[in-house]
């Protein structure tokens, strides 16, 4: 749009730039939506009767994560290392035996000593050898889809960790959380700003068009006698 400006076509600049604000307005306000119908089905992972597989994309889940089995996948990019835990679902929460599911959590460097401690403490009381973790991580989010290459990194994961692959994939809920509840009210806001900053420019876009055919159209002079 701006390049439109700066060669002088501002009526073109108007029209495109109208076009890429809608547009981005669009898909803001699409993800924002999807966060709202993710409230109508939100999850207490603590919630006695929860059961991990109903999360799907986009499921609000809230709760405290106080169960970990250490780092399952680890993502690299230009803002560092980012740790994906995982979160097993056990079939009783006063003496476990067995993995029901398993869900990954991204986590926040603030909350990595925390969660690596709870995973001590899992495996530890997962063994009989300790009482159940104390310690705890607020998750306030929602649901993301793994992408194929976080999928089969973690099922290996579970692999690993002397589960078959068959288990592994039966366990592992294909949905990742993250704490990012903070998001939905700025994708809204910024997301109806785009679309009104759009209709205006589309708005003027219009006018000025119009202006324009109507100084081109030839005009008629009637001479009186």
């Amino acid at each position: 749009m701006f390049w439109f400006f700066l060669a002088g076509k501002k009526k073109a600049g108007l029209l495109y730039g109208a076009i890429v604000m809608l547009i981005c307005a669009v898909l803001l306000l699409g993800v924002g939506i999807s966060y709202l119908k993710g409230d109508a089905n939100t999850i207490d992972i603590n919630d006695p009767d929860c059961d991990f597989s109903d999360i799907g994309n986009r499921t609000h889940v809230v709760g405290d994560i106080d169960r970990s089995w250490g780092v399952c996948v680890v993502e690299t990019g230009d803002n560092g290392k980012v740790n994906y835990y995982a979160v097993p679902q056990f079939d009783s929460n006063k003496h476990p035996s067995e993995f029901v599911n398993v869900v990954v959590f991204r986590a926040e460097k603030n909350d990595e000593v925390t969660l690596d401690s709870i995973t001590d403490d899992t495996i530890d009381w997962f063994c009989n050898r300790s009482k159940a973790p104390t310690e705890k991580v607020h998750i306030d989010g929602y649901a993301q889809k793994m992408s194929d290459d976080m999928y089969e990194a973690a099922v290996k994961y579970l692999v690993s960790c002397d589960f078959t692959r068959e288990e592994s994939e039966e366990m592992l809920v294909p949905y990742y959380l993250v704490n990012n509840a903070s998001a939905k009210p700025f994708l809204l806001i910024f997301g109806v700003v785009l679309a009104v900053g759009g209709t205006v420019l589309l708005i003027v876009w219009i006018k000025k068009r119009k202006d324009i055919v109507d100084d081109d159209r030839p005009k008629v002079w009637n001479t009186i006698e």
